[in-house]
């Protein structure tokens, strides 16, 4: 690998025009409507209970107040509990602009620096960054893990190519932020050190030296003193082992998040649209350039992103910068600053024409796809928390999974909420709730055996998804429905 000082950087263009073509995806992301996720509804009121009584031991959001807890998001909860409790919902919209601001910035200066080409790692950034925004940029802790994950990597080549073992101190540094921003997402930190690993341990094959960059040792040094890193937060080795309370658990792989990713979603279609593009590319490329650590991140990542629709935004961030580097000696004939010639005029039109059918997808089919449905439902679940908040009797309130935590933000426990893995009795060491829950929905447990063990008066059901306690109680006389809007339901028990 030559030493990145000594490299030049191809389809170089003037600064101003880079800034310009940096900054598309931002503006044009501006445009898009965001609304709060889901999951925002407990990590709120989760921040706020740190910021005024410490970290929690014990639960305080759902109806289960002796369940033992681990809030491994302690850190983005209190992030978004300043955001929203100083601007609001704009405050909480705003940081996630900026992070994502932030992401595009780190994606353009790994992708320049794996592919020394400065109009390919401007178009990576424009494919990866549009990609990402649909679906992935809400507020979640994710925002900030993308941050930490290009930070590492992007660390990890600068120590490659420069052999300065001075970057590989940020590695525990971010190990300590990560544990303490997302704790499940920790031991990715040293997943993604794997390629580099592997790369540097290349050196003692006389077969395979060929293929091998940087030093082992310091590799080495770095990982152990960032997993000694890891044991700096308020939980200690539990929080470090989040990752495996979840890991191969049959009922929550059935959330939508953790499937495995399928055509049956745009955005799975966009992604195998993008690795048959990619195919295509290869093959059709006569040089194969190849590095090892980039082959096996591009390939780690697309793994990732094939097990669980969650794990996509990795490979964007990082499968495809690394997938540049095959791509890194291809020459653009753009000439930079644009001459006026009729070629470079229609080049620029079709850079314009680009960018208005990027602003065209952004306005509307995705606005529609997947924005709107979601405004709807909580305009109905505030109809339901009004008729709740009208009511004198003591309300002990079943919601579904989906719904659950915006009932607690609204301060109605539920039996179980997003916070899925918590629900799990080697986690709480009480009960396996979720699995309580998932028997109930499914219809696997009499209905009214579940009820009265709870005691529940009052639910509310997503028709489609609970069909087999939605029918049951529309034909039990004990029970009624006192408000239906599209798919939100809302029983009282007589």
């Amino acid at each position: 690998m030559e030493n990145s000082r000594t490299q030049v950087i191809s389809n170089k263009m003037p600064r101003w025009l880079l800034v310009i073509l940096l900054l598309i995806p931002v503006f044009i992301a501006c445009f898009q409507i965001r609304i709060l996720d889901n999951d925002f509804y407990f990590l709120y009121p989760t921040g706020e209970y740190i910021v005024k009584n410490g970290f929690p031991h014990t639960d305080f959001l759902s109806m289960h107040t002796n369940m033992e807890i681990t809030v491994q998001q302690w850190l983005s909860s209190v992030f978004f509990y300043y955001a929203y409790s100083l601007f609001g919902k704009y405050g909480v919209i705003t940081l996630i602009y900026i992070c994502y601001a932030v992401i595009n910035y780190l994606l353009y200066r790994l992708a320049l620096l794996i592919s020394r080409n400065e109009l390919l790692a401007v178009l990576i950034t424009w494919l990866s960054g549009f990609f990402l925004f649909f679906h992935f940029m809400v507020s979640r802790p994710h925002i900030f893990t993308y941050i930490v994950i290009l930070l590492e990597v992007y660390l990890l080549e600068k120590y490659i190519q420069t052999k300065k073992r001075a970057f590989l101190i940020g590695i525990p540094i971010l190990s300590v932020l990560q544990i303490n921003l997302h704790a499940s997402m920790w031991p990715m930190i040293f997943v993604f050190m794997v390629p580099f690993i592997v790369s540097a341990a290349l050196s003692f094959s006389k077969q395979l030296k060929k293929y091998a960059c940087g030093s082992l040792l310091p590799l080495l040094i770095a990982m152990i003193s960032g997993i000694l890193a890891g044991f700096i937060n308020p939980y200690g080795l539990t929080n470090m082992l989040y990752m495996t309370s979840t890991a191969g658990h049959e009922h929550i792989n059935l959330i939508g998040e953790m499937k495995s990713t399928s055509t049956e979603s745009i955005y799975g279609l966009v992604f195998f649209a993008l690795l048959l593009a990619m195919g295509i590319i290869s093959f059709a490329k006569k040089e194969k350039r190849f590095e090892l650590r980039y082959f096996l991140l591009f390939a780690g990542t697309l793994f990732i992103a094939l097990k669980h629709y969650k794990g996509i935004p990795y490979f964007l961030i990082l499968g495809i910068p690394s997938f540049g580097y095959m791509l890194s000696d291809v020459k653009f004939s753009i000439s930079f600053p644009f001459k006026k010639t009729r070629r470079n005029t229609i080049l620029t039109v079709g850079l314009l024409a680009i960018a208005l059918v990027c602003i065209g997808i952004q306005l509307c089919d995705f606005s529609k796809l997947s924005n709107q449905p979601k405004i709807d439902r909580y305009e109905q679940l505030d109809n339901v928390i009004g008729i709740l908040n009208q009511n004198n009797e003591e309300i002990t309130l079943f919601t579904d999974f989906d719904d659950s935590q915006y009932f607690e933000f609204h301060g109605y426990p539920a039996f179980v909420d997003g916070r899925s893995e918590l629900f799990l009795k080697k986690n709480n060491g009480e009960c396996d709730y979720f699995e309580e829950y998932y028997d109930f929905i499914k219809g696997k447990i009499y209905y009214r055996d579940f009820i009265d063990k709870y005691g529940f008066n009052y639910f509310v059901f997503n028709k489609e998804k609970s069909q087999n306690v939605y029918l049951p109680l529309m034909h039990d006389e004990d029970f009624e429905l006192i408000y239906e809007s599209e798919n939100v339901y809302l029983f009282r028990k007589k």
